[in-house]
C-alpha cells in the first residue's frame, strides 16, 4: 500500500513493512515522486507474477490512512464547534460542520490559549484557486508571525498561475522566507489534504500527504529573502495558529502531541540528518553515525573523518566484497553483529551493540553502525535509546522510524527485549 512515500507491505497475511518512508532511489535530495508508474523488477533471476491488481486510494480515505498511523498522545485543538481556547481575530473566521475557514478578505492570525516547546501538529486542509494562509509556528500573540513568531509555514496554492514567479522559500510548506519546501505534492485544489508538522529544538519536518516536503533547521539560516531579518526564528515556545490572508482557506481535525522536555534531557544529544560521503539514509547522534551500506569509496575515507569503529549488521554474503579487511585495513576497530530478521536478533546481539554504543558516548569516539538500509540500525537503536538513554518508549520508537526503521517485527523482538530487561 503506498500513500505518498509511507509503503505498507504484507506477505502472505502478515505485515512486513509498516508505513515507512520509501527514499527516492534516483534523487536521495527529494521526496519519493508523487506519481509515476508501477514497475515489476528482478536482479537477474527469474521471477514470475500473477494475479496483479490495482486500486487507487482517494483523497479522504488516504488521509484516514495517514491519520491512523501513529496517532496515539494527540489532543484536539480545536473542537469542530466554536473557537474554545482560540485567541486573537475569531470574528475574521467562521466555524461551519467541523470545519474551520478564513472568511473571505478577513484574516489576521488566531492563535491556542496554550503556549507549546517542542510538538507535533497534525490537520487537514482544503485551499481554494490561489488560496493563501499559513501556519503560525511558537507564535508570540502578536505581530507577523513570519518575523516575530519562530516561523510562518505556507499554506498556499502553490501551482496557481499567479504565483508563477514565486520564491521558493514561499512554497507551500516553506518556512516562509527562510527555507524552501518541495513542489509538487500538493493534492489538487478543492481536495482535503493531510499534514504533520513537527517541531522539534531549531528543526521543523513537514509531512505532506505522506510525503516530507521539508525538513530543516531554522539555527542553521543564514540567508533570508528579500534580505528581511527574522528575529523570532530562535524562540523555544510559543502559540500555534492560523495566518488568514484574506482567502477562504478551510481546517479540520486539528490536532497536537506535545514532545516531553523528559525525553530530551534524558538523551546527551539528539538524531539529526547528516552525510557520510554517498552512503544513503545518514544520521547523526553525537559521534554515533547511524547508515545504510557505505560503499566502499566511504569507507576508505573513514580514517580521515576521525571515525573509530564500524558496527556491521549485515549477514554474509549480503555485499560481495570484504567490507571487515576494507576497514581493518585503515586501523580501525570493526565489529560483525550480523542478524537478518526478527529470530535472529538475538539477546546477545542487542547486548553488545548497546555496550558498543554506551563505550562510544562514554569515550566520545566516533563510531558507524549501519546494515544495508538502516531498518536494522534503527531496531539496535530503538533498544540503546531506551535502556541506556531513557527515552521514552514512544520518543524513542518515532526516533529509530526516523533513522530508519520500518519492520513492525523487530520493533516488536526490540518491545519484549526491552520488557525483559526493565523486569529485572
Amino acid at each position: 500500500m503506498q500513500v505518498g512515500a509511507r509503503t505498507s507491505v504484507w506477505l502472505n497475511g502478515k505485515q512486513v513493512v509498516k508505513h515507512a518512508i520509501m527514499e527516492n532511489f534516483w534523487d536521495r535530495s527529494r521526496p519519493h515522486f508523487a506519481t509515476g508508474p508501477i514497475q515489476l523488477q528482478t536482479h537477474g533471476g527469474e521471477i514470475r507474477w500473477k494475479n496483479i491488481f490495482l486500486r487507487e486510494i482517494p483523497a479522504d480515505e488516504a488521509n484516514r490512512i495517514l491519520a491512523a498511523d501513529g496517532g496515539e498522545g494527540f489532543t484536539q485543538i480545536f473542537n469542530g464547534k466554536d473557537f474554545t481556547g482560540w485567541s486573537g481575530p475569531v470574528e475574521n473566521y467562521e466555524v461551519h460542520d467541523g470545519v474551520l475557514m478564513c472568511k473571505p478578505e478577513k484574516g489576521g492570525t488566531i492563535y491556542t490559549n496554550d503556549e507549546y516547546a517542542d510538538f507535533v501538529a497534525r490537520l487537514e486542509f482544503k485551499l481554494p484557486a490561489g488560496g493563501n494562509n499559513g501556519l503560525a509556528i511558537r507564535y508570540p500573540g502578536q505581530g507577523d508571525t513570519a518575523y516575530v513568531g519562530m516561523c510562518e509555514l505556507q499554506v498556499l496554492d502553490t501551482e496557481h498561475p499567479k504565483y508563477k514567479n514565486l520564491d521558493p522559500r514561499q512554497a507551500h510548506g516553506s518556512a516562509y522566507g527562510m527555507i524552501a519546501a518541495h513542489r509538487g505534492y500538493l493534492r489538487p485544489t478543492g481536495e482535503w489534504n493531510f499534514q504533520e508538522v513537527t517541531v522539534k529544538g531549531s528543526t521543523l519536518k513537514v509531512e505532506l500527504n505522506g510525503s516530507v516536503i521539508l525538513d530543516g533547521d531554522l539555527a542553521k539560516v543564514t540567508e533570508f529573502m528579500a534580505n528581511s531579518p527574522h528575529p523570532g526564528k530562535d524562540r523555544t515556545s510559543g502559540h500555534f495558529g492560523f495566518a488568514g490572508h484574506s482567502d477562504p482557506v478551510q481546517f479540520r481535525n486539528v490536532s497536537i502531541k506535545r514532545l516531553s522536555s523528559s525525553d530530551k534531557s534524558a538523551a546527551a544529544a539528539q538524531v539529526e540528518k547528516a552525510e557520510l560521503g554517498s552512503t544513503v539514509n545518514v544520521h547523526r547522534c553525537g559521534t554515533i553515525y547511524l547508515a545504510g551500506q557505505p560503499g566502499r569509496d566511504d569507507l576508505a575515507k573513514l580514517k580521515e573523518q576521525g571515525v573509530a569503529m564500524v558496527i556491521d549488521l549485515r549477514t554474509d554474503g549480503e555485499i560481495d566484497w570484504d567490507e571487515g579487511a576494507a576497514v581493518k585495513g585503515q586501523g580501525i576497530d570493526y565489529a560483525k553483529l550480523a542478524f537478518r530478521g526478527a529470530d535472529s536478533l538475538t539477546d546477545d546481539i542487542l547486548n553488545k551493540t548497546r555496550e558498543l554504543l554506551c563505550v562510544a558516548v562514554k569515550e566520545n569516539r566516533k563510531i558507524v553502525v549501519h546494515c544495508g538500509s538502516a531498518n536494522r540500525v534503527g531496531a539496535v537503536w530503538l533498544a540503546h535509546r531506551v535502556l541506556d538513554d531513557g527515552l521514552s518508549w514512544e520518543a524513542a520508537a518515532a526516533e529509530a522510524e526516523e533513522v530508519g526503521l520500518r519492520t513492525p517485527a523487530y520493533s516488536e523482538r526490540v518491545k519484549s527485549y526491552v520488557a525483559a530487561k526493565q523486569a529485572k
